[in-house]
């Protein structure tokens, strides 16, 4: 999801 961490936002997998 869209978190404040971009690089996991890419994968849509944590909401960091």
């Amino acid at each position: 999801p869209t978190g404040l961490n971009s690089n996991f936002d890419k994968v849509s997998f944590h909401p960091y």
